[in-house]
């Protein structure tokens, strides 16, 4: 495998240094002044536009990044992800909640019998699951490592399916799950952590709506990821079929959902999206295309091709990606490639 380092500095958009703050629960937000999500006094973006203007694409970077490229963050709001000390394993067995601490035997905080999920976050300390009983709803639970606090998220929610956890969003107070209706069939959802609510952000009828593929027989959310520093997630809708045969998804458009108000918004349309990660300041996104890689700066809303021989490679019924990282200082991203006479 070839790594390729790939300097962000030749485009001139790098985000100015700032030391990162201790884990907290609360982070001040960043504004979003050149794009679909205006700056607010709350405490994320707002989607007010239905449909976004597409980005410039451009080989050529601006002549001043420090004019042109605005600072994101009015401080920076890099949430750093530390293990515990002890090291912390949270896992199921025997269809219960178990968290192991080093050092101690392991602590069981469940007895029901019906856990199907677990995510634990690194800020905050809390350690989230999903449970589904047998011929009942489902629903997800916040709790503490030792099981106090324990707290409901989905009260008042109609989770009849099977519940997929996703990810916390940048400071832990938010988690974003799919709800599945049917194996083929899903909603996108996010909810509180502390119980206070939680909310539909695209349901199966509205998926259906901006699915790529007309022939669907139904369709579930794909490439969900926070943007970090907001309570905004991208995403996107993959077709699902009744009948069996061969049918490769491929990500080509890129939708935002605001968290906080429930607004969508499509940011790329269809053939001019891709697979987006976001660097760990959230300056940058990273679309990764069939023909290659793409870096915006999220203020210019400005996309720069990235020269590096990246492609997909098709095996059958999927396409495999080669692996991208983001060191946590985001001035750099690491891909791994394959070499070119390497069998795939």
């Amino acid at each position: 495998m070839m790594r390729i380092l790939v300097s962000l500095s030749v485009f001139c958009f790098l985000a100015a240094a700032c030391a990162r703050p201790q884990p907290q629960t609360s982070s001040p937000t960043p504004s979003l002044t050149q794009t679909d999500l205006p700056p607010t006094s709350g405490p994320t973006a707002t989607l007010l536009q239905e449909k976004t203007t597409t980005p410039t694409v451009t080989d050529t970077p601006a002549e001043d990044p420090v004019e042109t490229f605005p600072a994101r963050f009015q401080e920076c709001a890099i949430m750093e992800p530390t293990l515990p000390v002890p090291l912390r394993w949270v896992y199921l067995d025997g269809g219960d909640l178990w968290v192991w601490d080093e050092g101690l035997e392991p602590i069981s905080l469940t007895g029901s019998g019906d856990v199907t999920g677990v995510i634990q976050s690194l800020v905050n300390d809390r350690i989230v699951f999903s449970r589904k009983p047998a011929g009942g709803p489902a629903s997800i639970w916040s709790t503490g490592p030792d099981g106090t606090g324990m707290v409901e998220l989905t009260v008042g929610a109609q989770l009849n399916g099977e519940v997929e956890l996703h990810s916390f969003s940048f400071d832990g107070s938010k988690i974003a799950f799919t709800h599945l209706l049917t194996e083929k069939t899903g909603e996108l959802w996010s909810a509180d952590l502390d119980g206070s609510g939680a909310l539909l952000l695209a349901g199966q009828d509205q998926l259906m709506e901006i699915v790529l593929e007309l022939l669907a027989d139904g369709v579930l959310p794909a490439g969900v990821a926070w943007l970090p520093g907001t309570y905004v997630l991208a995403f996107d809708a993959r077709p699902t079929f009744e009948a069996g045969g061969l049918y490769i998804y491929i990500q080509e458009q890129v939708w935002y959902a605001d968290a906080m108000t429930g607004a969508v918004a499509e940011k790329f349309p269809a053939g001019e999206g891709g697979a987006v990660s976001f660097s760990p300041d959230g300056t940058l996104m990273l679309i990764a295309r069939l023909d290659g890689l793409r870096l915006m700066n999220i203020e210019a809303a400005e996309l720069h091709p990235l020269g590096v021989p990246y492609a997909q490679i098709g095996f059958g019924e999927y396409y495999a990606a080669p692996a991208l990282a983001w060191p946590a200082d985001a001035q750099s991203i690491l891909v791994a490639l394959l070499d070119d006479d390497q069998d795939p």
